[in-house]
């Protein structure tokens, strides 16, 4: 019966799909509850397409904050690209160290090509995070649905058909990114989403995105590589730090091993002591957003769930 009323709805028309850099245009505009429908420029033209499934259902709250859906959509879609692009950069980068080291080139042995290479490497890494989706132009990113894009908002007839066929848009997808934040399990729609996914595709398809998670680990990422930097002027304004720190402990017995540590530890400690308030704080910040999540999931209770419109009500109980 459910597999007929999908067919059914797949051939009304109703189900349509975007590309992963419409989502993310403009920042993550499409997630900004501020400026109405009308007034943005999505109303301008449509950026859908008709789709008989998609790969990731966007399930999110509406009240959640437009900057930690946009990040997180960022890590889903971005993070394979942008740790695919560094590694394919390190991969060629020492392929030429490899040459340099042949012909005996002294371009690879400078402090200076190393600073540039860690900076080149640091900023691939933040191009792809946030411009992956841009760069594929839709042609190889995967197919989403997102409720602002897809269901059209000009038309209150189609509208109300479409929301009303949502359970089977859920049905016809091959993830469901849930975006989760203290108001999601608070939002009807959002937890009958999970709940017809689950049912029919199972939990393991579920991508779960807590919002303080990109966020913690966006901070983190930022203040690794300050701390690389530091390093990297320490470096740079002191070339001899490593020659000068590893014959300090000299050259007998475990010495020869602690050389090295010695060596490498000491520029780098400037930069960890500047990191280090910063790291804790956003840490603590982590921690308590987890215990916060914990307990939301240990007290959630579905008769407690509510709806912006309450005639929606009837319709998913």
């Amino acid at each position: 019966m459910a597999s007929e009323k999908a067919s059914e709805v797949l051939s009304q028309g109703l189900f349509r799909s975007v590309d992963g850099q419409e989502v993310l245009r403009g920042f993550g505009s499409v997630f900004n509850v501020d400026v109405p429908f009308e007034q943005s420029a999505l109303v301008e033209t449509d950026v859908t397409s008709l789709a008989a499934e998609v790969d990731i259902f966007v399930s999110h709250s509406w009240s959640s904050n437009r900057w930690s859906k946009y990040l997180a959509v960022c890590f889903a879609l971005n993070m394979r690209n942008s740790v695919v692009a560094c590694a394919l950069a390190l991969a060629m980068l020492f392929s030429y160290d490899l040459h340099c080291a042949a012909t005996d080139s002294s371009w690879c042995a400078g402090t200076g090509f190393t600073i540039m290479v860690c900076l080149c490497i640091m900023f691939l890494f933040v191009f792809a995070l946030f411009l992956g989706q841009h760069l594929l132009c839709g042609l190889w990113g995967p197919k989403l649905w997102v409720d602002r894009l897809c269901i059209l908002q000009t038309d209150d007839e189609q509208k109300a058909r479409q929301i009303n066929a949502l359970p089977y848009f859920v049905m016809q997808s091959k993830q469901l990114l849930m975006l989760y934040d203290d108001s999601y399990l608070q939002r009807l729609w959002c937890v009958t989403e999970l709940a017809v996914f689950v049912k029919c595709s199972g939990a393991a398809r579920v991508r779960f995105y807590p919002l303080w998670l990109p966020r913690w680990l966006l901070i983190t990422l930022l203040l690794d590589a300050m701390q690389v930097c530091v390093f990297l002027l320490v470096m740079w304004l002191f070339p001899q730090t490593l020659a000068v720190t590893s014959s300090l402990v000299g050259n007998r017995g475990w010495n020869h091993f602690l050389g090295p540590v010695v060596g490498w530890g000491l520029p780098c400690l400037p930069g960890y002591l500047l990191v280090l308030a910063p790291s804790m704080w956003s840490l603590k910040d982590k921690a308590v957003g987890h215990k916060q999540m914990l307990q939301q999931l240990v007290a959630f209770d579905v008769r407690n769930c509510s709806c912006s419109d309450e005639s929606d009500r009837i319709l998913l109980e």
